[in-house]
Parts: C-alpha cells; structure tokens; sequence
C-alpha cells in the first residue's frame, strides 16, 4: 500500500487490529492508531469513535473544530459513528431528540419510544444506514468516488444530499404512524396529516451487506444499494433486523412515493418523497420494481 505521498505503508500486524486500548493517548502511539492516522487521515476524535470510545471523546480539546475534519475518504467523524453504528458516539456528537413512534391496531393507539418499538418488533431501531465493516464503508466509498469523477452522480442527487443534510442526521419521520392491516399484508405506514406533493417522507436505513441473491429473495426487507450507474451492484441494504419506519412502506402499483438517490457527504442514500398530495390516513406506499417480484408472489 502506498499513501498520498508515495511512501510505503505496512499493515500492522492482525495482533494490533485485536487489541484493546486502555487511553486514547496509548491509542495514538500505537502501531495501529499511527496506520489508522496515516493510511486513512484519522484525526483523534475519528479514532474514538472506530473503536467506539465514547469515553475517550471527554479528553479532548476544541471538540468543535474536530468534529469538521474529514479523514481522506471524506468522511467527518459523525458520519463515521453514523454508518458504524456507534450510538453512543453519535450521541456526544449530535444533540438530538428521541423519536416518539405511533402504532395503531385493532382501535388502539400507542406511542413507542426506540426501546418499546425494538421490544415490540424484536428489531434494531437504526436511524440511518449501517455497514458491515469499515472495509466494507471504504470500499463503497471508493466506487460513489470514481462515480463521482466519472459524472454519474448527478447535480440533483447533491443537491437533496444538501438540502436535506438536517433531516438525514435527525431521521426525520414526520406525519407518519404505523398502522396494522391485515394478516396477509402485516403493518404499513400512513399519512398522520395532509401530506403535499414533493415531501420527504424518510430514508430508508438499514445494514449494508454484500448481496445473497437466493436469501434474498426470502427476504422481504431487502433493497438495492447502488454506488454508480455503470457498475454490477452488489450490496443490499437489508432492514429485516435493523432499520426504521420506512420498513413498513408497502407496494403498490399506483403508488404516492417514489425513492430517490441522494449524494451526502461520500456516500449514496435512498430517501423516500411523495409524488402526489396525500390525504390524512392513506398509507403511503411506492413501487417495488419487477425484479422484486421476479421469485415472490405477485400481488393482485
């Protein structure tokens, strides 16, 4: 491996990769805190959150001015608690408040908070997406790069990445309830009040894995990730375990949403937007597409 500046830069050992730091300054010193530094342009407070230490985050001065830097890739260090996961980190990062999420069945309505709603549902409740490894998000990350490069990323895709960069760390849900259907269809989502024509509904989170196509097909919750429109895909977002609200989104062939590829920061989302006015209490729903339909059971 060769860094920026054409040195040569050594993998540490497996032996460093494992081992446990008591402080972020012996962290800093170390063989693998020194590669992390210089083969990805970590700064420290990157570093506590790659081996979520939400801990070591209190040690550090000018905490403000940190949390701008981006590593090489372009990733600042909420971005990588982000798409780490590490919610205790994001949470020292992002001042944010905790959803209340709305279920009605059978007449009755209840208000879940995240733990109720992971309890009820037996999921994990993941604001925005997740990646497998680090190697996983820097290998996509690449690919969205030369995307990038190559002009495959298109004006309007970074447009909504700015745009809506506040409801993306947030994960805005508004104006939505879970609602029960019926034992063949389960759970949706509804419209909790009108709803104009171009709104942001949601993203659509996730764990980011690479593709199984035959268990794939066994799972409902699954949804393409693209990283550029000339590559072979073959990543899929898959909320059966992990995600939000936007899990619940049903088919339809005539549907009121449409999802839209989104350019924020070094990565592509998927983020869900109306494409009509949606009344009060109309489920909202989009278009799987025929590939998902390819092996399941159409509907009528």
């Amino acid at each position: 491996m060769v860094n920026s500046i054409g040195s040569k830069l050594a993998k540490p050992p497996m032996i460093f990769f494992k081992k446990k730091f008591s402080s972020l300054d012996q962290c800093i010193k170390s063989k693998y805190g020194r590669y992390l530094i210089r083969k990805y342009g970590y700064s420290a407070l990157h570093l506590c959150i790659f081996f979520d230490k939400p801990e070591w985050i209190d040690e550090l001065n000018n905490i403000e001015i940190l949390k701008t830097q981006k590593s090489s890739l372009g990733l600042t260090p909420t971005m990588l608690s982000m798409w780490l996961n590490r919610k205790k980190c994001f949470a020292k990062l992002k001042q944010l408040n905790a959803p209340k999420i709305q279920l009605e069945k059978d007449g009755i309505t209840k208000y879940f908070t995240i733990r109720d709603f992971e309890k009820f549902f037996g999921i994990e409740y993941l604001q925005n997406l997740e990646f497998s490894s680090i190697d996983l998000l820097n290998k996509i990350i690449k690919r969205i790069q030369k995307s990038n490069r190559k002009k495959m990323i298109f004006p309007e895709e970074k447009w909504l990445g700015t745009y809506y960069k506040d409801k993306i760390y947030s994960d805005s849900l508004s104006d939505i309830v879970i609602k029960w259907i019926n034992s063949k269809k389960g759970y949706g989502l509804f419209a909790k009040n009108d709803i104009k024509k171009k709104k942001w509904i949601g993203q659509y989170s996730g764990y980011i894995r690479s593709s199984t196509p035959r268990k794939d097909q066994k799972n409902a919750y699954c949804f393409e990730y693209v990283t550029g429109y000339k590559y072979p895909e073959n990543f899929t977002i898959d909320a059966k375990k992990k995600g939000n609200l936007t899990r619940f989104i049903n088919h339809s062939y005539q549907p009121n949403l449409k999802p839209s590829l989104i350019y924020f920061g070094p990565i592509l989302l998927i983020g869900f937007f109306t494409n009509q006015n949606i009344k009060e209490g109309e489920e909202l729903t989009y278009d799987y597409g025929p590939d998902y339909w390819k092996k399941r059971e159409k509907p009528n």
